[in-house]
């Protein structure tokens, strides 16, 4: 059921994004008066469309790890993609830490308060952000951001893999562009690759 939810997340994310992109809904505001819920959860909800596809397949198959620990974060090492995390103030310095010994070099950006009157980003590696706010316990709602790895940590990439998750939720003219986003390969290669892989 948990799965069935973020997925349906995922989708109406990506839906909306659409609409957005192509005129059909002016802004974020409007559509949450047409959807009855709040600016907040509808800028959550457009969030959720620019998870990778690797994610987006882990979803789908229901291998999203619960909550931020080692062990989990070291399976997504290889994702050729920026993670993004939801996190409770009380819980940020423990997911700081693993993110600092699962994913070593990587830069984040700690997002505080997104859309409210006291928004703050800060940016920094795992250890800096974790004396900052061991010093100035944070409070509110977090969003954690962490840069994808160098092209020395994840190896050859297998834009077929990237493709096929994509295709999962996307046309394959959608699923090109999101890979070629994630990982700088030429978009029309990828879109007549994505139609290859959509006809088998």
């Amino acid at each position: 059921e948990r799965r069935a939810t973020l997925v349906a997340a995922i989708a109406r994310g990506r839906r909306w994004l659409n609409e957005l992109a192509i005129g059909v809904t002016s802004n974020a505001q409007t559509l949450a008066q047409r959807e009855h819920c709040s600016l907040r959860h509808v800028n959550m909800t457009l969030s959720l469309a620019f998870l990778s596809p690797t994610l987006i397949k882990a979803a789908v198959e229901g291998r999203l790890p619960r909550g931020i620990g080692v062990e989990q974060l070291r399976d997504l090492a290889g994702v050729p993609a920026t993670l993004v995390f939801y996190e409770t103030a009380p819980r940020l310095l423990k997911s700081l830490a693993a993110i600092g010994e699962a994913l070593r070099g990587r830069q984040i950006a700690v997002a505080r308060e997104l859309t409210k009157l006291h928004e703050e980003c800060r940016t920094g590696s795992a250890t800096e952000l974790a004396a900052h706010y061991e010093a100035h316990p944070p409070r509110g709602e977090i969003v954690l951001l962490v840069g994808p790895p160098g092209e020395e940590a994840h190896g050859e990439i297998d834009p077929d893999a990237l493709l096929i998750a994509a295709l999962a939720t996307a046309k394959a003219s959608q699923a090109a562009a999101e890979v070629a986003r994630a990982t700088g390969l030429d978009r029309k290669a990828l879109y007549a690759r994505a139609l290859e892989l959509k006809s088998k």
